[in-house]
């Protein structure tokens, strides 16, 4: 195993799944881990009212997502890589994972709730099947 794509969006399910990618790192001293966060594109027309000020909060979480993702794995930080993209969150993942040539994707099975889940859907059903490589979802 070579590449790795931790998929998160910071909340604690991410933080669990970050705990199952640990030992893979250990177990694969070579192994590279990109970290990769999506910034959800709003669904249309919503899109269209994106301001300069919802955009500079979204980039300051993505640097909180950062930070917290990286603290996962203190230890590590030569073999991570962080990676932001906005986008619609499935595509993004499955599309970035086959650029990148990763060989497992790690995504945690609920993110950041109800609501997120009813307007975006969810993430990891969605990644487990339209991706191309393996996918480790934990729960």
């Amino acid at each position: 195993m070579k590449k790795i794509l931790f998929a998160t969006d910071g909340s604690p399910a991410s933080e669990k799944a970050a705990q199952s990618i640990r030992p893979l790192l250990d177990a694969w001293p070579e192994a590279e881990l990109l970290i990769l966060f999506v910034t959800p594109i709003p669904p249309y027309p919503a899109e269209t009212l994106v301001t300069d000020l919802v955009v500079r909060a979204e980039e300051e979480y993505a640097r909180e997502v950062e930070d917290l993702s990286r603290s996962w794995f203190a230890g590590k930080a030569d073999r991570v890589a962080f990676h932001n993209i906005r986008g619609v969150p499935v595509r993004v993942i499955c599309e970035f994972a086959e650029e990148q040539g990763v060989d497992l994707i790690v995504v945690g099975r609920r993110g950041h709730g109800a609501w997120n889940h009813l307007l975006m859907g969810s993430v990891s059903q969605g990644v487990l099947h339209h991706a191309r490589i393996p996918v480790l979802v934990v729960p």
